[in-house]
């Protein structure tokens, strides 16, 4: 016998916030799984896992939503002056000329 997730429904206008500390909108998401139900309303699966996330919403709502995540759930890193760091990427087309001096 599993336990069963509880859920917790957002309605639209309650999703983003006015913060008096930072001044500006903040997201209200008590997980990092949720659904957009027909309503509008947002229902938020409270756990740590998205396949039970996603098995709980089969069984609430006879598979016809897809889990989504809060995108905004990962901690972003800040050097000491306070600016994000960014990293570039490599592309294949900085490295086209290589790769033909290597055959």
């Amino acid at each position: 016998m599993s336990k069963e997730i509880q859920r917790v429904v957002v309605s639209e206008n309650e999703y983003e916030v006015w913060s008096e500390d930072e001044q500006k909108f903040v997201i209200n998401s008590p997980s990092n799984f949720y659904i957009i139900n027909a309503l509008g309303e947002k229902v938020f699966y409270l756990t740590r896992d998205r396949a039970l996330a996603q098995s709980q919403a089969n069984l609430d709502f006879d598979n016809k939503y897809i889990i989504r995540t809060v995108k905004d759930s990962k901690p972003r890193y800040k050097s000491e002056s306070g600016e994000v760091s960014v990293r570039g990427s490599n592309t294949r087309r900085c490295f086209a000329p290589r790769l033909r001096e290597i055959k």
